[in-house]
């Protein structure tokens, strides 16, 4: 089932980037980023999600620095760890 959920994912993003002409990695590496922000069931290293999200923000301007990047996007991205570090202090205590 999980490997069907992947691929349809997978076609989706595909899709879109075509449709979007926004290029494939960045649609990935920001669902990746979505899901993990939105998680409160397994433990994200912060420091290693930041780097990530960082990663991201520099590929993002990269590819497309004639595009300013949205106040919501760039909130993701450059303040996400922060996001992450605060869900998985919530999920850790409510599991008690």
């Amino acid at each position: 089932m999980m490997a069907l959920q992947r691929e349809y994912i997978s076609l989706i993003q595909r899709h879109f980037s075509r449709t979007t002409v926004v290029d494939k990695n960045l649609i990935t590496r920001y669902s990746h980023i979505l899901r993990a922000v939105s998680c409160y069931e397994y433990h994200i290293n912060p420091t290693e999600f930041d780097s990530y999200t960082k990663e991201t923000a520099r590929l993002f301007v990269r590819e497309y620095p004639w595009f300013y990047m949205p106040v919501s996007i760039h909130r993701i991205l450059i303040h996400g760890s922060d996001v992450v570090k605060k869900n998985c202090y919530i999920s850790y205590w409510t599991t008690f």
